[in-house]
């Protein structure tokens, strides 16, 4: 049975994703070819998303688009929380989603030679200046 499922993520900047994953404290493996899910299956990818200090976690693989779009699509198992997946990264990766957003968001400023300024609020949501 497979319990696969596509996180709901447009990634177009790998460079982002690796720092929004050192910032969850999860390893980002660009020249990975197999990510784990359900049952110790491995299944094909293009790079992956794993936890450092679990070998038994599921793992994110990343998969180059092949609809004629740029990017890659994230396809992960969250059957049984991941095996401490969920806890690194969001239920559905909603944390790993945020995170990549704001990394995304300051290297496209930073490209155009705006400055960046992040700041976490006390209410815990994160405000960026560019300037």
């Amino acid at each position: 049975m497979s319990h696969i499922a596509t996180i709901d993520l447009e990634v177009k900047d790998l460079v982002a994703l690796q720092s929004a994953c050192n910032r969850l404290g999860v390893e980002f493996r660009q020249n990975q070819k197999q990510f784990r899910t359900f049952g110790g299956r491995s299944n094909p990818c293009d790079a992956a998303i794993c936890l450092k200090d679990n070998p038994q976690a599921y793992e994110i693989g990343l998969l180059k688009r092949t609809d004629g779009r740029s990017g890659y699509l994230l396809n992960t198992d969250f059957w049984a929380g991941g095996k401490g997946l969920v806890a690194a990264v969001g239920q559905n990766a909603c944390r790993l989603r945020q995170v990549y957003a704001i990394e995304a968001s300051k290297a496209k400023a930073r490209r155009s030679g705006q400055q960046v300024q992040e700041r976490t609020l006390p209410n815990g949501a994160i405000q960026l200046t560019v300037g």
